[in-house]
């Protein structure tokens, strides 16, 4: 005889931590937050549907209006390809999570999570190594994407 403690009311609880992310820096109790929420991610049988739907909610929180709320949902979506088989994250979300962190960068005003971008984009690269033809087309995306942001950068003359 098994328990399920993975009910509907646990799952919604879990998902509500997420729904509004603190508007302060980073801090432990958001650090703990996401691991739990990733453990429960990983730790818990989900349908394809509702893995889909946690991972879209964090993805759609990188344009959070506050900065902490974007850094905690950066910070869970990291925690998200450090810790998730590679064979999912090749086959299923390593694709999707590099698209919008890579989309993302050149609307991201804040530094600091402006180089968490960075870090989640470049292991989201690494570790869902997809196929060739869709690897290769993220890296490219990638490269455009960082020289418009070096194109919009404000030029300087230091010239005579």
């Amino acid at each position: 005889m098994t328990y399920s403690i993975c009910g509907p009311g646990v799952q919604e609880k879990c998902a509500q931590g997420l729904d509004t992310p603190p508007p302060q820096p980073l801090n432990y109790a958001s650090q703990q937050c996401a691991q739990i929420f990733v453990d429960f991610m990983l730790d818990y049988p989900h349908e394809h549907k509702a893995m889909q739907l946690r991972i879209t909610h964090l993805l759609k929180n990188l344009g959070y209006a506050e900065e902490g709320g974007r850094r905690a949902a950066l910070n869970c979506l990291y925690l998200v390809v450090l810790h998730f088989p590679e064979v999912e994250l090749s086959t299923k979300w390593g694709s999707l999570i590099f698209a919008a962190t890579a989309a993302r960068l050149p609307q991201e005003s804040d530094p600091t999570a402006h180089q968490m971008l960075h870090a989640a984009d470049a292991d989201a690269a690494c570790r869902g190594q997809c196929d060739s033809e869709t690897s290769i087309l993220l890296m490219l995306m990638h490269l455009m994407l960082m020289m418009h942001v070096v194109a919009a950068a404000p030029s300087y003359n230091l010239g005579s």
